[in-house]
């Protein structure tokens, strides 16, 4: 039967974005991004809240950091289906996506620290023209979710083989909304679906880590992030559908954010010169499916329930940084980056809201001490994706995706 299936499709393609590597957004500091987020060893600066919280221990006195990253992504597709010319290119919308964070820390004694932060770990904005070949998949979505992450960070007495620091923080999910809309193709005149919700409760989950130091020029960091499921509710419009659909129902759904793994080691080559490389495993894999619950028996689906498989892939992520101190009488610190990221989406999984092709990204950036207690932050990351063809997908939209994005950021940190 053509009507549910084709319901199937526009109400659940967009979370095929909701678990995808680009979906998380990792950019919870100026310092790292310039860094492309090889952070976790490092442990000198209050976001490290977010990357390794055990690096909070070696933060003295009372720091704070804020700070905003803008995306600015471009994707084109190009057209392989018989609905629109072969070779069609449709531009993706200038979307602009930003990524706040806040983070605090107040040293209680020698080698004990606590701090907050609060950051936009996932989330994402695509916008496509009305009239594109696959409206039906998306036209426009977005996902935002704000966590506030309470740490502490201890240094372990000296057992005579280094030091070793430690750390645990509480992930707390505090609010975010989903928002998406596409165009019903399958009738004529040709309908719309449009889903509002929000976040509906508090929820938790964990990150703890370690940094140990055999000798002083060397760190090893492992840090690991647990899930944390989120429920949303709100309603789901159907206009312009024939009988069979109600103009309005409510509608839940739960995402499960992926659990991550890391590891780094960090060097210091020399005084001035740091240099680290993180590992990274993502545990996709537990996005298998994901269900939409609606308060009423949708007739024309026989059913008040959609359960939409997935099937993501665990997935790497490498990364690679290096920090100059010392220049302009110790006022500039200059920072570089790399980063190769996996795609944890399958072809046939792969539709507009998120291509999900293994990416590469380079990263610049930079600290000028204004004063003793004032720092600013700045860096620049590029993000190229690999081309990636697809055909026979869950989307029933064939074609070839190319994209890159621009990703600028600036903050400000201050000592006490």
């Amino acid at each position: 039967m053509r009507i549910p299936v084709a319901i199937l499709m526009i109400v659940l393609l967009w979370t095929s974005q909701a678990a995808a590597g680009g979906f998380s957004i990792q950019q919870a500091s100026i310092r790292a991004n310039g860094l492309m987020g090889a952070f976790t060893a490092f442990g000198n600066h209050v976001s490290t809240i977010y990357y390794n919280p055990a690096g909070l221990a070696t933060v003295e006195n009372i720091q704070f950091s804020t700070g905003s990253s803008l995306i600015l992504p471009e994707t084109t597709f190009h057209n392989l289906t018989p609905r629109a010319p072969l070779g069609q290119v449709t531009q993706r919308n200038n979307d602009l996506f930003v990524a706040p964070h806040l983070f605090g820390s107040y040293r209680v004694e020698e080698g004990l620290t606590v701090g907050i932060g609060f950051y936009r770990p996932f989330g994402f904005r695509t916008t496509w023209p009305g009239n594109w070949v696959g409206r039906n998949s998306s036209v426009e979505a977005e996902l935002s979710t704000y966590f506030v992450n309470p740490a502490i960070g201890y240094t372990l007495p000296d057992f005579g083989i280094g030091r070793i620091h430690v750390g645990v923080g509480l992930q707390v999910a505090v609010t975010g909304n989903f928002r998406y809309q596409a165009a019903v193709t399958t009738f004529t005149p040709e309908g719309t679906f449009n889903l509002d919700t929000r976040m509906q409760e508090v929820s938790f989950g964990f990150n703890a880590g370690l940094i140990y130091s055999p000798v002083e020029i060397i760190a090893l960091g492992f840090a690991y992030r647990s899930p944390v499921e989120v429920e949303f509710k709100g309603d789901a419009d159907f206009v312009d559908l024939p009988v069979g659909f109600p103009p309005t129902a409510s509608v839940s759904t739960r995402i499960k954010f992926p659990a991550s793994w890391t590891g780094a080691v960090n060097l210091r080559l020399h005084p001035r010169w740091r240099a680290e490389i993180d590992v990274v495993w993502w545990r996709w894999s537990s996005y298998e499916r994901l269900n939409f619950i609606f308060d009423q028996t949708i007739v024309a689906l026989s059913s008040n329930l959609l359960v939409d498989r997935r099937n993501f892939e665990d997935s790497w992520e490498f990364k690679g940084g290096i920090e100059y101190t010392g220049l302009l009488d110790d006022r500039l610190t200059l920072r570089s980056g790399a980063a190769y990221q996996q795609s944890p989406i399958e072809d046939a999984f792969v539709d507009a809201k998120n291509p999900g092709a293994d990416s590469w990204f380079f990263s610049g950036g930079f600290t000028y001490k204004l004063t003793s207690a004032v720092e600013i932050d700045g860096a620049y990351i590029f993000l190229r994706a690999a081309e990636r063809r697809v055909t026979d997908t869950h989307a029933s939209l064939d074609g070839i995706y190319t994209g890159h994005a621009h990703m600028p950021s600036l903050g400000i940190t201050l000592n006490f």
